[in-house]
């Protein structure tokens, strides 16, 4: 065979090859399993809220002939926000010229109060209350005042109450709702254990700031378990893309996590997580009634509530709100220092602007500690007035609370547990400060 016809025949081994190899290509479908995106099932690190168990009342004070008793406990307050969450609020209307005045009228026999941390916009208030007049224009409130004297056979009346700008919006309930209010709570108050009596002082602008009379039991320390917040959990449920999300130990302490638009900070001293959107636009204050329900949405959204987290201030000229942590039982707020305690959001025009808030939950409690008694509130306003340079204009709130501090877990290494400690706490020109005199007296 010549070098020729040898060769040929290569050739034609070659290309016949390729057309066997293109033919391939072409008609190749590969069996591919689809690659599990971790986007698609983020685990979240807590729960969502109704909004009636985020703006809840924080006193419910009943007003009679001689005195004025009260609750905070959450057994007591959940059943009247539950029987005011079936009501039919209609015909409502601005009667602040009518009332005269505020603190006096208020504390009227036959009133009962709900107090609320702070002002809460009407708009964000229907979804506690479905039933609201639809005609009703927007307006905010602290305190609903629910009139047993004014009940009749078919109507009864509620009013709403901004106390430091003074307004009052009045509204009709049915007849039946009141009568039962009246019966299952304010004619049977009196008789209650949970139920004290109750003072009011005089503060800021004239309002009344309501505290127990009484030396109020409770539990000297509860310590609880520690529960961490996973921060790569929180990150993939704020980062619109976690994949391209760099994650670095900037410090010994700190974890940070960034792509080009946000950036969240995990500073495992202090127990607290920051995450700032630095591509969001903050402008003026919301007009509207927005900035509450944007930011219970907020945390809806991402299923961020760890705890039994309450409505507790908005700051409308930074567009910021409070959510702070309350005792299950006893319905008190529980303070801390940094964000241990308490969570802030703060709104852009548009998108989330920060967002604030502890690393942990309460876990499982190790110990309730023993009863004792506070001073009472009387002898701790008695004790805030000697303040040097005490000004009654710029106190602005008193209540028993707890004080929650972070301490090694001896039991075991690399841990921590939860301390609370009650204590009573008073607001002073807008700052929130402990009442540090010897708050216990002997049993």
């Amino acid at each position: 065979m010549t070098y020729e016809k040898i060769k040929n025949i290569l050739l034609i081994i070659l290309v016949g090859c390729s057309i066997v190899l293109t033919f391939n290509l072409w008609t190749y479908r590969p069996n591919l399993t689809p690659v599990e995106n971790p986007g698609q099932a983020i685990e979240p690190i807590g729960d969502d809220k109704e909004y009636s168990e985020v703006i809840r009342p924080s006193q419910l004070i009943h007003f009679y002939d001689d005195k004025k008793i009260g609750t905070t406990l959450s057994v007591e307050i959940d059943q009247i926000t539950n029987d005011m969450s079936k009501w039919e609020l209609l015909n409502l209307a601005n009667v602040s010229n009518d009332i005269g005045s505020l603190h006096e009228w208020i504390e009227k026999t036959g009133h009962s109060i709900l107090v609320y941390p702070d002002e809460v916009s009407l708009n964000a208030f229907r979804e506690v209350i479905p039933n609201i007049d639809k005609n009703a224009t927007d307006f905010s409130f602290d305190t609903i005042v629910i009139d047993m004297n004014s009940i009749e056979d078919d109507i009864g009346l509620a009013y709403f109450i901004a106390r430091d700008q003074g307004t009052v919006f009045r509204g009709e309930v049915q007849g039946a709702s009141m009568a039962d209010f009246r019966t299952k709570y304010y004619d049977t108050a009196s008789d209650d254990e949970d139920f004290y009596s109750f003072l009011g002082y005089q503060g800021q602008n004239e309002r009344m700031i309501y505290v127990p009379d009484e030396h109020i039991p409770v539990s000297t320390q509860r310590i609880y378990l520690m529960d961490k917040i996973k921060p790569r959990t929180l990150m993939e449920s704020l980062f619109s893309d976690p994949s391209v999300v760099q994650e670095s130990t900037t410090q010994p302490s700190m974890i940070e996590y960034t792509d080009s638009t946000s950036i969240m900070r995990v500073y495992e001293d202090r127990n607290m997580i920051s995450y700032k959107n630095i591509s969001s636009v903050v402008g003026d204050e919301f007009v509207g009634m927005n900035l509450l329900r944007r930011s219970i949405d907020f945390m809806n959204a991402h299923k961020g509530w760890t705890g039994n987290y309450r409505y507790f201030e908005e700051v409308p000229e930074s567009n910021k709100v409070v959510f702070r942590l309350f005792h299950n039982q006893q319905g008190i707020p529980i303070f801390s220092d940094y964000h241990r305690a308490k969570i802030e959001v703060e709104l852009g025009d548009i998108d989330i602007n920060e967002y604030t808030r502890s690393n942990f939950a309460l876990g499982t409690i190790v110990s309730g500690g023993e009863e004792s008694r506070l001073l009472s509130g009387k002898e701790v306003i008695k004790e805030i007035e000697q303040l040097p340079n005490f000004d009654r204009n710029l106190l602005q709130d008193v209540t028993v609370a707890y004080e929650l501090k972070v301490e090694k877990n001896m039991a075991t290494t690399n841990s921590e547990i939860i301390n609370l400690q009650p204590a009573w706490y008073y607001r002073y020109n807008n700052e929130w400060k402990k009442f540090t005199k010897d708050e216990f007296i002997p049993n």
